[in-house]
Protein backbone atom coordinates (compact mmCIF):
# COMPACT_ATOMS: atom_id res chain seq x y z
CA UNK A 1 0.00 0.00 0.00
CA UNK A 2 2.91 2.33 0.38
CA UNK A 3 4.42 4.24 -2.87
CA UNK A 4 1.08 6.55 -3.13
CA UNK A 5 1.33 10.42 -2.58
CA UNK A 6 -1.42 12.38 -0.89
CA UNK A 7 -3.39 14.05 -3.26
CA UNK A 8 -4.78 17.88 -2.52
CA UNK A 9 -7.31 17.19 0.64
CA UNK A 10 -10.71 18.19 -1.04
CA UNK A 11 -9.46 15.08 -3.84
CA UNK A 12 -8.44 13.29 -1.18
CA UNK A 13 -11.93 13.40 0.52
CA UNK A 14 -14.39 13.19 -2.97
CA UNK A 15 -12.14 10.52 -4.61
CA UNK A 16 -13.79 7.78 -2.90
CA UNK A 17 -17.24 8.79 -3.65
CA UNK A 18 -16.54 8.75 -7.84
CA UNK A 19 -14.22 5.30 -8.17
CA UNK A 20 -13.12 2.63 -6.27
CA UNK A 21 -9.26 1.65 -4.99
CA UNK A 22 -6.53 3.16 -3.28
CA UNK A 23 -5.46 5.92 -5.57
CA UNK A 24 -4.55 7.98 -2.26
CA UNK A 25 -2.46 6.92 0.82
CA UNK A 26 -1.45 9.18 3.30
CA UNK A 27 2.34 8.93 3.33
CA UNK A 28 3.30 7.01 7.23
CA UNK A 29 -0.27 6.51 8.13
CA UNK A 30 -0.78 3.17 9.51
CA UNK A 31 -3.61 1.73 7.14
CA UNK A 32 -4.56 -1.14 8.74
CA UNK A 33 -5.99 1.08 11.36
CA UNK A 34 -8.83 2.39 8.73
CA UNK A 35 -12.70 1.11 8.85
CA UNK A 36 -13.16 -1.70 6.55
CA UNK A 37 -9.93 -2.41 6.50
CA UNK A 38 -7.73 -5.65 7.90
CA UNK A 39 -4.54 -6.62 7.78
CA UNK A 40 -2.60 -10.06 8.14
CA UNK A 41 -1.39 -10.02 12.51
CA UNK A 42 2.00 -11.18 11.52
CA UNK A 43 2.88 -9.66 7.80
CA UNK A 44 1.36 -6.55 8.27
CA UNK A 45 -0.13 -6.87 4.51
CA UNK A 46 -3.85 -5.28 4.07
CA UNK A 47 -6.25 -9.27 3.34
CA UNK A 48 -9.42 -7.72 3.69
CA UNK A 49 -11.29 -4.95 2.52
CA UNK A 50 -15.17 -4.45 4.37
CA UNK A 51 -16.07 -1.73 1.75
CA UNK A 52 -19.92 -2.43 1.75
CA UNK A 53 -22.62 0.52 2.04
CA UNK A 54 -23.97 -0.11 5.01
CA UNK A 55 -26.65 2.48 4.06
CA UNK A 56 -29.69 1.33 3.01
CA UNK A 57 -30.34 1.87 -1.01
CA UNK A 58 -33.05 3.81 -1.58
CA UNK A 59 -33.53 4.86 2.18
CA UNK A 60 -32.17 8.35 3.93
CA UNK A 61 -29.25 8.87 6.55
CA UNK A 62 -29.61 10.54 9.37
CA UNK A 63 -29.11 13.67 7.72
CA UNK A 64 -31.98 12.98 5.52
CA UNK A 65 -29.34 12.39 2.26
CA UNK A 66 -29.87 9.51 -0.10
CA UNK A 67 -27.75 6.70 1.22
CA UNK A 68 -25.83 5.73 -2.39
CA UNK A 69 -24.35 9.44 -1.57
CA UNK A 70 -22.07 7.20 0.87
CA UNK A 71 -20.86 4.66 -1.37
CA UNK A 72 -17.70 4.17 -3.82
CA UNK A 73 -19.42 4.86 -7.55
CA UNK A 74 -17.41 4.66 -10.67
CA UNK A 75 -14.54 2.15 -11.99
CA UNK A 76 -12.61 0.15 -10.32
CA UNK A 77 -9.07 1.13 -9.99
CA UNK A 78 -6.94 -1.55 -11.31
CA UNK A 79 -4.19 -0.45 -8.41
CA UNK A 80 -6.28 -2.71 -6.09
CA UNK A 81 -3.96 -5.71 -7.96
CA UNK A 82 -1.22 -4.17 -5.46
CA UNK A 83 -2.81 -5.87 -2.93
CA UNK A 84 -1.42 -9.58 -3.58
CA UNK A 85 -2.59 -10.80 -0.07
CA UNK A 86 -6.25 -9.78 -0.40
CA UNK A 87 -8.47 -12.62 1.03
CA UNK A 88 -11.67 -11.00 1.44
CA UNK A 89 -13.41 -8.28 -0.68
CA UNK A 90 -16.93 -6.82 -0.05
CA UNK A 91 -18.25 -4.28 -2.27
CA UNK A 92 -21.79 -4.51 -2.04
CA UNK A 93 -24.57 -2.00 -2.09
CA UNK A 94 -22.19 0.50 -3.68
CA UNK A 95 -23.55 2.12 -6.92
CA UNK A 96 -21.06 1.70 -9.87
CA UNK A 97 -23.81 3.03 -12.04
CA UNK A 98 -23.67 0.10 -14.96
CA UNK A 99 -19.62 0.10 -15.17
CA UNK A 100 -18.45 -3.37 -16.39
CA UNK A 101 -16.93 -5.30 -13.17
CA UNK A 102 -13.17 -5.76 -14.63
CA UNK A 103 -11.55 -8.52 -15.30
CA UNK A 104 -8.76 -8.34 -13.14
CA UNK A 105 -10.46 -9.18 -10.68
CA UNK A 106 -10.09 -12.98 -11.75
CA UNK A 107 -6.60 -12.13 -11.06
CA UNK A 108 -6.94 -11.71 -7.41
CA UNK A 109 -6.32 -14.88 -6.50
CA UNK A 110 -5.52 -15.51 -2.98
CA UNK A 111 -9.44 -14.40 -3.08
CA UNK A 112 -11.76 -16.59 -0.48
CA UNK A 113 -14.56 -14.20 -0.05
CA UNK A 114 -16.23 -12.18 -2.78
CA UNK A 115 -19.52 -10.32 -2.05
CA UNK A 116 -20.76 -7.86 -5.21
CA UNK A 117 -24.56 -8.14 -4.22
CA UNK A 118 -26.49 -5.14 -4.92
CA UNK A 119 -23.46 -3.35 -6.24
CA UNK A 120 -25.13 -1.98 -9.50
CA UNK A 121 -22.54 -3.00 -12.14
CA UNK A 122 -23.34 -3.98 -15.75
CA UNK A 123 -22.73 -6.26 -18.22
CA UNK A 124 -22.62 -9.92 -17.83
CA UNK A 125 -21.03 -11.80 -15.27
CA UNK A 126 -17.10 -11.85 -15.87
CA UNK A 127 -15.83 -14.80 -16.96
CA UNK A 128 -12.51 -14.29 -14.95
CA UNK A 129 -14.36 -14.95 -11.83
CA UNK A 130 -13.86 -18.59 -12.63
CA UNK A 131 -10.14 -18.06 -12.24
CA UNK A 132 -10.88 -17.66 -8.49
CA UNK A 133 -10.23 -21.13 -7.13
CA UNK A 134 -10.20 -20.68 -3.76
CA UNK A 135 -13.22 -18.88 -3.03
CA UNK A 136 -16.02 -20.16 -0.55
CA UNK A 137 -18.36 -17.57 -0.30
CA UNK A 138 -19.70 -16.25 -3.76
CA UNK A 139 -22.65 -13.13 -3.57
CA UNK A 140 -23.73 -11.78 -6.62
CA UNK A 141 -27.12 -11.25 -5.76
CA UNK A 142 -28.91 -8.41 -7.29
CA UNK A 143 -25.32 -7.17 -8.55
CA UNK A 144 -27.01 -5.98 -12.26
CA UNK A 145 -27.18 -2.12 -12.82
CA UNK A 146 -30.00 -3.89 -15.43
CA UNK A 147 -30.97 -6.92 -16.43
CA UNK A 148 -28.77 -8.45 -18.66
CA UNK A 149 -29.24 -12.28 -19.87
CA UNK A 150 -26.27 -14.30 -18.61
CA UNK A 151 -24.96 -17.88 -18.60
CA UNK A 152 -23.01 -20.29 -16.30
CA UNK A 153 -20.03 -21.22 -18.56
CA UNK A 154 -17.76 -19.18 -16.31
CA UNK A 155 -18.79 -21.66 -13.43
CA UNK A 156 -19.11 -24.68 -15.13
CA UNK A 157 -15.09 -24.32 -16.47
CA UNK A 158 -14.20 -23.22 -13.02
CA UNK A 159 -12.60 -25.26 -10.16
CA UNK A 160 -14.71 -24.00 -7.26
CA UNK A 161 -14.12 -27.59 -5.38
CA UNK A 162 -14.01 -25.80 -1.92
CA UNK A 163 -16.78 -23.03 -2.59
CA UNK A 164 -19.73 -23.17 0.14
CA UNK A 165 -21.88 -20.61 -0.82
CA UNK A 166 -23.28 -19.03 -3.97
CA UNK A 167 -25.81 -16.51 -3.98
CA UNK A 168 -27.36 -15.68 -7.60
CA UNK A 169 -30.54 -14.14 -6.58
CA UNK A 170 -31.81 -12.05 -9.22
CA UNK A 171 -29.31 -12.60 -11.85
CA UNK A 172 -30.98 -13.51 -14.70
CA UNK A 173 -29.86 -16.94 -15.93
CA UNK A 174 -31.78 -17.85 -18.94
CA UNK A 175 -29.35 -18.74 -21.33
CA UNK A 176 -28.33 -21.56 -18.32
CA UNK A 177 -31.85 -22.68 -17.89
CA UNK A 178 -30.95 -26.06 -19.53
CA UNK A 179 -27.80 -27.16 -17.42
CA UNK A 180 -27.61 -25.07 -14.91
CA UNK A 181 -28.22 -28.14 -12.40
CA UNK A 182 -25.54 -30.45 -13.74
CA UNK A 183 -23.41 -27.01 -13.40
CA UNK A 184 -24.03 -26.39 -9.85
CA UNK A 185 -23.76 -30.00 -8.67
CA UNK A 186 -20.44 -30.12 -9.93
CA UNK A 187 -19.50 -28.14 -6.49
CA UNK A 188 -18.88 -30.90 -3.93
CA UNK A 189 -18.54 -28.48 -0.97
CA UNK A 190 -21.48 -26.34 -1.19
CA UNK A 191 -23.32 -25.49 1.49
CA UNK A 192 -26.02 -23.00 0.76
CA UNK A 193 -27.05 -22.11 -2.84
CA UNK A 194 -29.27 -19.47 -3.53
CA UNK A 195 -30.86 -19.14 -7.30
CA UNK A 196 -34.25 -17.98 -6.44
CA UNK A 197 -35.79 -15.20 -9.31
CA UNK A 198 -33.15 -16.80 -12.03
CA UNK A 199 -35.59 -17.06 -14.95
CA UNK A 200 -34.22 -20.75 -14.73
CA UNK A 201 -37.94 -22.62 -16.16
CA UNK A 202 -36.15 -26.19 -16.42
CA UNK A 203 -36.09 -27.88 -12.71
CA UNK A 204 -35.32 -31.34 -14.44
CA UNK A 205 -36.84 -34.79 -12.93
CA UNK A 206 -33.80 -36.88 -13.15
CA UNK A 207 -30.28 -36.40 -11.35
CA UNK A 208 -27.78 -39.56 -12.11
CA UNK A 209 -25.79 -38.80 -9.26
CA UNK A 210 -25.51 -36.22 -6.61
CA UNK A 211 -22.47 -34.30 -5.35
CA UNK A 212 -23.52 -31.51 -3.44
CA UNK A 213 -24.76 -33.54 -0.70
CA UNK A 214 -23.69 -31.21 1.60
CA UNK A 215 -26.03 -28.61 0.84
CA UNK A 216 -27.94 -27.25 4.16
CA UNK A 217 -29.77 -24.23 2.15
CA UNK A 218 -31.42 -24.31 -0.96
CA UNK A 219 -33.57 -21.42 -2.37
CA UNK A 220 -35.07 -21.79 -5.81
CA UNK A 221 -38.00 -19.69 -5.41
CA UNK A 222 -39.76 -17.30 -8.26
CA UNK A 223 -38.20 -19.68 -11.15
CA UNK A 224 -41.86 -20.83 -12.46
CA UNK A 225 -40.40 -24.20 -13.47
CA UNK A 226 -43.92 -25.79 -13.88
CA UNK A 227 -43.02 -29.22 -12.74
CA UNK A 228 -43.78 -31.79 -10.07
CA UNK A 229 -40.71 -31.61 -7.29
CA UNK A 230 -38.06 -33.83 -8.26
CA UNK A 231 -37.46 -37.44 -6.36
CA UNK A 232 -33.51 -36.22 -6.43
CA UNK A 233 -34.61 -33.37 -4.06
CA UNK A 234 -35.58 -35.97 -1.46
CA UNK A 235 -31.97 -37.34 -1.93
CA UNK A 236 -30.46 -34.03 -0.03
CA UNK A 237 -31.07 -35.25 3.12
CA UNK A 238 -28.82 -32.60 5.43
CA UNK A 239 -31.10 -30.05 4.15
CA UNK A 240 -32.10 -27.25 6.79
CA UNK A 241 -33.72 -24.85 4.46
CA UNK A 242 -35.95 -25.26 1.50
CA UNK A 243 -37.61 -23.16 -0.55
CA UNK A 244 -39.28 -23.34 -3.63
CA UNK A 245 -42.01 -20.92 -3.53
CA UNK A 246 -43.92 -19.18 -6.25
CA UNK A 247 -42.84 -21.62 -9.27
CA UNK A 248 -45.35 -23.21 -10.28
CA UNK A 249 -45.36 -26.64 -9.32
CA UNK A 250 -48.00 -29.37 -8.99
CA UNK A 251 -48.37 -33.22 -8.28
CA UNK A 252 -49.31 -33.94 -4.85
CA UNK A 253 -47.58 -33.95 -1.18
CA UNK A 254 -46.06 -37.14 -0.64
CA UNK A 255 -44.74 -39.20 1.99
CA UNK A 256 -41.03 -38.86 0.66
CA UNK A 257 -41.23 -35.58 2.44
CA UNK A 258 -40.38 -37.72 5.61
CA UNK A 259 -36.79 -38.48 4.73
CA UNK A 260 -35.99 -34.80 4.61
CA UNK A 261 -35.06 -35.12 8.90
CA UNK A 262 -32.94 -32.18 9.36
CA UNK A 263 -35.49 -29.72 7.47
CA UNK A 264 -36.28 -26.48 9.50
CA UNK A 265 -37.61 -24.60 6.79
CA UNK A 266 -40.58 -25.82 4.08
CA UNK A 267 -41.88 -23.54 1.93
CA UNK A 268 -44.02 -24.42 -1.38
CA UNK A 269 -46.53 -21.82 -1.00
CA UNK A 270 -47.71 -19.98 -3.68
CA UNK A 271 -47.46 -22.47 -6.12
CA UNK A 272 -51.56 -23.03 -6.64
CA UNK A 273 -51.45 -26.69 -7.69
CA UNK A 274 -49.85 -28.54 -5.10
CA UNK A 275 -52.68 -30.89 -4.37
CA UNK A 276 -53.34 -34.08 -2.31
CA UNK A 277 -53.68 -34.60 1.34
CA UNK A 278 -51.10 -33.38 4.15
CA UNK A 279 -48.87 -36.88 4.30
CA UNK A 280 -48.46 -37.88 7.48
CA UNK A 281 -44.76 -38.15 7.51
CA UNK A 282 -44.50 -34.55 7.10
CA UNK A 283 -45.37 -34.62 10.69
CA UNK A 284 -42.72 -36.32 11.64
CA UNK A 285 -40.08 -33.75 10.80
CA UNK A 286 -39.48 -32.71 14.18
CA UNK A 287 -37.21 -30.15 13.45
CA UNK A 288 -39.89 -27.92 11.43
CA UNK A 289 -39.64 -24.32 12.73
CA UNK A 290 -41.57 -22.55 9.25
CA UNK A 291 -43.70 -24.44 7.35
CA UNK A 292 -45.30 -22.50 4.41
CA UNK A 293 -48.22 -24.20 2.29
CA UNK A 294 -50.46 -21.32 1.61
CA UNK A 295 -51.99 -20.84 -2.01
CA UNK A 296 -52.23 -24.61 -3.22
CA UNK A 297 -54.74 -27.21 -3.88
CA UNK A 298 -54.20 -29.43 -0.65
CA UNK A 299 -57.43 -31.33 -0.10
CA UNK A 300 -58.65 -32.95 3.05
CA UNK A 301 -58.43 -33.08 6.63
CA UNK A 302 -54.84 -32.05 8.84
CA UNK A 303 -56.04 -34.42 11.80
CA UNK A 304 -53.01 -36.87 10.78
CA UNK A 305 -50.27 -34.53 10.56
CA UNK A 306 -50.92 -32.70 13.31
CA UNK A 307 -51.34 -35.26 15.44
CA UNK A 308 -48.12 -37.15 14.06
CA UNK A 309 -46.36 -33.56 14.62
CA UNK A 310 -47.41 -33.07 18.40
CA UNK A 311 -45.79 -36.09 19.02
CA UNK A 312 -42.75 -35.08 19.02
CA UNK A 313 -40.78 -34.45 22.09
CA UNK A 314 -39.70 -31.21 21.35
CA UNK A 315 -41.93 -29.99 18.53
CA UNK A 316 -40.14 -26.44 17.41
CA UNK A 317 -43.06 -25.39 14.58
CA UNK A 318 -43.29 -21.61 15.12
CA UNK A 319 -45.17 -20.98 11.54
CA UNK A 320 -48.14 -22.87 10.37
CA UNK A 321 -49.74 -21.43 7.04
CA UNK A 322 -52.12 -23.37 5.43
CA UNK A 323 -54.44 -20.66 4.20
CA UNK A 324 -55.64 -20.94 0.62
CA UNK A 325 -56.19 -24.63 0.44
CA UNK A 326 -59.32 -26.49 0.42
CA UNK A 327 -59.03 -28.15 3.78
CA UNK A 328 -61.77 -29.26 5.83
CA UNK A 329 -63.02 -31.31 8.68
CA UNK A 330 -62.42 -30.28 12.63
CA UNK A 331 -58.74 -28.50 14.28
CA UNK A 332 -57.73 -31.29 16.42
CA UNK A 333 -57.18 -31.08 20.07
CA UNK A 334 -53.87 -32.27 19.32
CA UNK A 335 -53.12 -28.52 17.82
CA UNK A 336 -52.75 -27.22 21.42
CA UNK A 337 -49.71 -29.63 22.38
CA UNK A 338 -47.88 -27.20 19.60
CA UNK A 339 -46.21 -24.95 22.81
CA UNK A 340 -43.89 -23.32 19.96
CA UNK A 341 -46.44 -22.28 17.28
CA UNK A 342 -46.56 -18.54 17.45
CA UNK A 343 -48.12 -17.77 13.82
CA UNK A 344 -51.07 -20.05 12.62
CA UNK A 345 -52.64 -18.83 9.12
CA UNK A 346 -55.76 -20.21 8.05
CA UNK A 347 -57.25 -17.95 5.82
CA UNK A 348 -59.94 -19.14 3.24
CA UNK A 349 -59.92 -22.83 5.05
CA UNK A 350 -62.94 -24.49 6.27
CA UNK A 351 -62.57 -25.84 9.79
CA UNK A 352 -64.41 -26.73 12.76
CA UNK A 353 -63.03 -27.02 16.39
CA UNK A 354 -63.03 -30.18 17.58
CA UNK A 355 -62.42 -29.30 21.17
CA UNK A 356 -61.51 -25.73 22.52
CA UNK A 357 -59.70 -26.81 26.36
CA UNK A 358 -56.36 -27.74 24.56
CA UNK A 359 -56.47 -24.93 22.05
CA UNK A 360 -56.69 -22.38 25.27
CA UNK A 361 -53.90 -23.82 27.19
Amino acid sequence: MHGYREKSPSQAQTRPYRSFGPAFILVGEDCCKWSGVGCNNITGRVNRLDLRNRHKIGGLDGDGAAGNAFGFGGEINPSLLVLKDLVYLDLSMNNFGGVQLPSFIGSLEKLTYLNLSGASFGGTIAPNLGNLSRLLYLDLSNYLFEPVENDLHWLRLATFSSLKYLNLEGVDLSKAASYWLPTVNMLPSLVELHLPFCRLSILPLTLPSINFTSLLVLDLSGNGFNSTIPPWMFNLTELVHLHLKSNNLHGELTETFGSLTSLQTLDLSENSDIGGQLPRNLGRLCSLQTLRLSINKITGEITNFIDTLSACTNSRLETLNLGYNRLTGKLPDSLGYLKSLRYLTLWTTHFTVQSRNRLET
